[in-house]
């Protein structure tokens, strides 16, 4: 792992240990970078970034930083936060960038939820990725699976929930599926009474969740609970 000047401003510490591990590129037998986004701050999220705090750079890429007084967004902010950070990873690693000849990962993982109600109503979770992949470049793994490979998304890693009044948000299409995959089972077995999240936890615990979402994904129960519930994707 490498880490940044702590004396530095965070955009400005990403920038400098980029520009270590070009010259490192060209001076030694470095092939490939993986940045994987996390948040120190929240123990519980270990080495991942986690689903709070994806929601919150979402929050802030769509109304910008707070103001320290009124906490109200600052727009002008965001053009100093979110899209300062976004030129970083181009600079480096975008068309032409100073990283482009090395392969290229970011990786996203928020961790399961265990339940379908994990709503994102803070912006477009799918063009924020998309953002990410064009700046730079390479493999973005969402949640273990590449949602996008050198600016084009290959996998859709969101679900859209429409809802009769028009107000539904973005849903992480794993939990989406698992929690499905869940109702599927406790229908299928009659004398299995506990609930669809006990059983996810049971599966979790033997780390056989795709196996759950793999056996039920295309039975016709699967897709009438996915119809019936409105999710689709985008």
């Amino acid at each position: 792992m490498v880490r940044g000047d702590p004396r530095l401003e965070p955009k400005l510490a990403l920038g400098k240990v980029l520009r270590g591990l070009a010259e490192w590129s060209y001076q030694g037998r470095l092939e490939s970078i993986t940045l994987n986004a996390r948040n120190k701050f929240r123990e519980e999220s270990g080495d991942s970034l986690g689903h709070q705090s994806f929601r919150e750079i979402l929050l802030l890429r769509r109304d910008g930083e707070p103001n320290g007084i009124s906490g109200l967004p600052n727009p002008t902010a965001r053009e100093m936060l979110y899209h300062e950070y976004l030129d970083v990873l181009c600079r480096a690693g975008g068309k032409n960038g100073y990283l482009s000849h090395l392969k290229r990962n970011l990786v996203i993982d928020t961790l399961p939820q265990h339940n379908e109600g994990c709503k994102i109503s803070e912006g477009d979770p799918n063009e924020m990725l998309d953002e990410l992949n064009l700046a730079w470049g390479g493999h973005l793994i969402m949640n273990q699976d590449i949602s996008h490979r050198d600016g084009n998304r290959v996998k859709d890693v969101f679900m859209k929930r429409l809802t009769p009044k028009g107000r539904g948000g973005f849903y992480y299409s794993f939990d989406v599926e698992l929690y499905l995959a869940a109702q599927c089972h406790t229908r299928r077995n009659n004398e299995d009474k506990r609930s669809a999240k006990e059983i996810l936890l049971e599966f979790g615990t033997h780390s056989l969740l795709p196996d759950l979402i793999a056996r039920y994904r295309h039975t016709d129960t699967f897709r009438a609970l996915r119809s019936d519930m409105g999710f689709i994707t985008v």
